[in-house]
């Protein structure tokens, strides 16, 4: 109650909402962590917004 920012999954959309515009071009390095299903929806918004796959870092686990 009462949240006014972003809710629901990480889509490419929101990337490109929240991430400055040189991220995509410069060295910026990612780190992911958590459940399964959004690590791999978030890398795969990152290679739709273009950014290597050696930029991107993962951390995958599952939930018990």
């Amino acid at each position: 109650e009462g949240w006014d920012g972003e809710s629901g999954f990480i889509t490419t959309e929101i990337l490109e909402r929240h991430l400055e515009e040189d991220c995509f071009e410069s060295c910026y390095i990612f780190f992911l962590c958590g459940p399964l299903p959004m690590i791999y929806a978030v890398e795969g918004a990152l290679h739709r917004l273009g950014i290597p796959p050696q930029r991107v870092f993962s951390e995958k686990y599952e939930m018990a």
